[in-house]
């Protein structure tokens, strides 16, 4: 019998921003009704709105408590419990717990504001459809020797400053995570007070 190769993990990386406050990776055929602005403010304005569709898996928040511009890169492996590259862990800040991502086909991720309008070509991804977990890691990227160009930019290598593992469901009934937050506060203050000056 030939063996049959594993599938290899896709990847995109972008550059993702928000004014909303939060980047969300998010299921395009739940948010089908988001045709205008009081569309999306029916079902998006309040965080309890935006909880109701975390919880059912249709987003998963990328949420550091202000506006921002990120480098983001999301792999979705063929695999349960995928790990970091050696590199990758080498420069790792904070890892959230695990989130649910119920798929229809796609995922997109784009500022909180452009759920459900115009996401960006560069931030789409077809994905199986069916049940997945979505843990969202930040790195220090610029921590890398090299990571910066001359004039103090990311690299063309640079690892980015979030990167989003997305990998089926390792066990029906999963318990996830469904916090706005995407990191524990107390984990971050903890890692900022053991960063050297």
């Amino acid at each position: 019998m030939e063996e049959v190769p594993a599938a290899a993990p896709t990847s995109r990386s972008f550059v993702g921003r928000t004014d909303a406050g939060m980047l969300a990776l998010w299921n395009p055929t739940q948010f089908s009704t988001i045709v205008d602005y009081d569309a999306w403010e029916r079902e998006l304005l309040k965080n309890e709105d935006i909880l109701q569709h975390v919880r059912a898996g249709h987003l998963v928040p990328i949420n550091i408590g202000r506006d921002f511009a990120a480098g983001i890169t999301a792999r979705i492996e063929p695999l349960a419990g995928p790990k970091l590259s050696e590199r990758e862990a080498r420069y790792l800040f904070a890892s959230s717990e695990p989130y649910l991502y119920v798929s229809d086909g796609e995922i997109c991720v784009s500022g909180l504001e452009g759920i459900g309008r115009d996401p960006p070509p560069s931030g789409v991804m077809a994905i199986a459809p069916g049940r997945y977990q979505v843990t969202i890691h930040m790195l220090n990227w610029d921590d890398e020797p090299g990571a910066k160009d001359e004039t103090g930019r990311p690299a063309a290598h640079a690892l980015p400053d979030f990167l989003i593992l997305v990998s089926p469901e390792p066990t029906p009934n999963s318990v996830y995570r469904t916090e706005l937050e995407t990191f524990d506060r107390a984990e971050i203050r903890r890692k900022l007070r053991e960063r050297p000056d």
